[in-house]
């Protein structure tokens, strides 16, 4: 493959593109992914040329871009309909302080656009069915804590998708991501993708929250208005971040790695997003904890098992962390 290939096919590709986005990428095939997700890899790699970040753009662009008429219906549904309001409505089904949700929903900038993300991603499904039977069994085994837990916003997610199937679908990419297929809302089946790579043995302990955050995509998108093409991308990672980390912990999970890992994240690209939701889901955590952490202290020093104010300290002094730790453990089991 090179630039003058894709020029040549530049049309080609824009009528394939206008023709799925009719009906919002619903019918995106595998054969598609392989036309145009090669194209976009080529122009990604060798952006640095000015013909190939030209053309990438303008591909991009027709991907993503609304058309006049859906611009005049998002204008017209936005007339009853706030993204902002709708976005921290269900970020605060469950508990989660007036001073983070007041940070994250500001009614910032709306962009007209739409998904088409899996449209040019190339990344195929993995080919190891055994590999795949492997790594549904964990998945589906966290979905179900996560569904089955008798709290909010858990409770409405549960009842989002009751009646529909969701799918699991691994991706053979190394890299710790994972997508809730929005194009897919209005079917019966669901369609998470989840990377293998959030499988790795470094990985493994923050895919409940990986899974938790996409299902927090899930319930944005299945309650907002059908044919609302709008995103505003800070205030929507917020609401998975959000969402998902009160599921994952009502479950009886950690968040604490997911957190590090978007710090982490953060320093090594600079991304001030990334950067933000690592302190937004750090600040919920400190939040969750408290009440729990006053009790433990509460109880530990009433049964001297840790330093009560006077100066004997006890031999097996608790750790109050790992003792809120094996708590949710407990719970989770139960």
């Amino acid at each position: 493959m090179d630039i003058e290939t894709i020029v040549a096919q530049k049309e080609q590709i824009f009528h394939l593109i206008d023709e799925l986005k009719k009906d919002n990428y619903a019918n995106i095939s595998d054969e598609h992914r392989k036309f145009i997700g090669p194209i976009m890899d080529y122009l990604i790699n060798n952006i640095s040329d000015s013909k190939s970040k030209e053309l990438f753009f303008d591909i991009y662009g027709r991907m993503s871009s609304c058309s006049d008429e859906q611009k005049k219906n998002n204008r017209q549904i936005e007339q009853s309909f706030n993204l902002t309001e709708h976005l921290r409505k269900i970020a605060n089904l469950g508990d989660c302080p007036d001073e983070i949700l007041n940070n994250c929903f500001i009614n910032s900038e709306i962009v007209d656009s739409m998904s088409s993300i899996s449209l040019y991603s190339s990344t195929q499904e993995i080919a190891d069915k055994n590999l795949c039977r492997i790594y549904e069994l964990q998945a589906r085994k966290i979905w179900n804590e996560i569904v089955g837990c008798k709290s909010e916003p858990n409770q409405t997610l549960a009842k989002i998708v009751d009646g529909k199937q969701v799918k699991f679908r691994f991706m053979d990419s190394d890299e710790f991501d994972g997508r809730f297929c929005a194009e897919r809302i209005n079917s019966n089946e669901l369609v998470i993708d989840i990377n293998k790579g959030c499988f790795s043995e470094e990985n493994i302990d923050n895919l409940p929250m990986l899974i938790a955050h996409e299902a927090g995509h899930l319930m944005d998108v299945s309650e907002r208005p059908e044919g609302y093409y709008a995103h505003n991308k800070k205030e929507e990672e917020h609401l998975a971040d959000i969402c998902g980390a009160q599921m994952a912990l009502n479950a009886g999970y950690s968040i604490n790695g997911f957190a590090d890992f978007l710090s982490n994240q953060s320093e090594e690209t600079k991304d001030a997003l990334l950067q933000d939701r690592a302190k937004v889901l750090k600040d919920l955590l400190a939040y969750k904890s408290k009440p729990l952490d006053n009790t433990l202290k509460m109880l530990l020093e009433k049964t001297g098992r840790i330093n009560n104010g006077s100066s004997r300290w006890c031999n097996n002094t608790i750790d109050v962390s790992k003792m809120r730790f094996d708590i949710n453990l407990y719970k989770k089991s139960r």
